[in-house]
């Protein structure tokens, strides 16, 4: 079932993006994706849809998928988006995901549905772990801009920050925000 799930994904990669760029089109909570040209927004569903069959099959180690995902979060901060918007795209993908893999009958009985739960949980845990990690990238680059901006003083930025916002709380301690390391999380 995994094998039959991962070659549907890699050969529909293109309708998998292209689903996604439509959605943002008719979605009324992702305005700031809606800034971009439909091609942009399939090149970035593509990318994520790429990943999702890495992790699927075993080539993309929990680390990595941290990595990815810390970096998306970085990137959507700093071109403006909000959090929410950027969580709600990954529920939108998630979604798509979903509707794909009912469209082409994988679950049509419940012997397959069974046999598919298995896949499909290791599908959702790379979009669940990809939130968490999204919002932890978009932390730290938030933490690095309001520490450079000087505007904030350690309190504040305390205040802001909770413990548990990044990989190490002795961070909190020390607060430097030129020492937040860009992904060092151990699973």
């Amino acid at each position: 079932m995994l094998n039959k799930i991962i070659l549907f994904i890699e050969t529909h990669i293109d309708n998998f993006a292209r689903a996604f760029a439509k959605e943002v089109a008719k979605s009324k909570y992702l305005d700031r994706y809606k800034g971009f040209e439909e091609n942009e927004l399939t090149s970035r569903g593509k990318l994520f849809f790429q990943n999702l069959v890495k992790w699927l099959k075993e080539e993309m180690p929990h680390k990595e998928v941290g990595k990815y995902f810390v970096k998306v979060g970085k990137q959507r901060y700093e071109e403006g988006f909000p959090l929410c918007e950027v969580i709600y795209a990954v529920f939108l993908i998630k979604n798509i995901f979903w509707k794909k893999i009912k469209e082409e009958g994988f679950l049509s009985s419940a012997l397959e549905l069974y046999i598919a739960v298995e896949t499909l949980k290791k599908a959702y845990d790379f979009f669940d772990v990809g939130a968490f990690y999204i919002v932890r990238g978009y932390e730290e680059a938030m933490f690095h801009e309001l520490g450079t901006m000087g505007k904030l003083s350690e309190d504040d930025l305390r205040k802001v920050f909770f413990p548990g916002s990044f990989k190490n709380d002795e961070l909190m301690e020390k607060i430097s925000y030129k020492h937040i390391p860009f992904f060092d999380w151990k699973w």
